[in-house]
């Protein structure tokens, strides 16, 4: 395929990504691209309003209560009630708002996109990571990268089928970092477009 320097340029200004498509596919992908903006540029990534530590007092298992959304409800494409872990919990609302008045507070007020980082520690107040295992003779470490939005995932290709397992989202080096501890990866791990 040939692509000018241009025509990179206009898909992925800053790092210049040059997208794994055929010849005849560049000019639908040039439109679509056309002034795409990354999520970065449009929106701020904020944990929850609501820490279950920190806010116990106003959290409950009433389901008269305001329902509260937990990562473990978060999956790939849609929101679950048939959660793997905990239970589903519920805000005592009023009570929280009366008492928290910071600019945090307010987000529930913002339409939002709900996503959940996975983080494994061992212990609730432990900094020592869990190093987990993957199939070291059938799949390689992998970075699928978006060219449109600038997203990186990390996760697995099977070496022989080409199926990609997505692990987790990379939004910057400590992901990555954390993303090879996890999974005991010294190497650089390579890119996919």
């Amino acid at each position: 395929m040939f692509i000018s320097y241009d025509e990179i340029k206009a898909i992925d200004n800053k790092y210049l990504s040059i997208p794994l498509i055929r010849q005849h596919e560049l000019s639908i992908f040039l439109k679509i691209t056309n002034e795409c903006k990354r999520m970065s540029e449009i929106s701020k990534c904020y944990t929850g309003e609501v820490d279950i530590l920190l806010h116990s007092e106003f959290i409950t298992n009433s389901s008269s209560d305001h329902s509260m959304l937990r990562g473990a409800q978060v999956q790939k494409y849609y929101i679950t009630n048939d959660i793997s872990q905990g239970d589903i919990l519920f805000l005592k609302a009023d009570g929280y708002l009366d008492k928290n008045k910071g600019e945090k507070s307010q987000h529930h007020n913002r339409r939002r996109i709900v996503m959940q980082k996975k983080v494994l520690k061992v212990g609730l107040f432990s900094k020592k990571t869990v190093t987990k295992t993957y199939d070291k003779k059938n799949k390689k470490p992998i970075i699928k990268a978006s060219i449109c939005n600038g997203e990186q995932v990390a996760g697995f290709k099977d070496i022989y089928t080409g199926k990609i397992e997505e692990v987790m989202l990379i939004k910057n080096q400590a992901d990555l970092d954390a993303f090879k501890k996890m999974y005991g990866i010294d190497d650089e791990i390579e890119k996919e477009y």
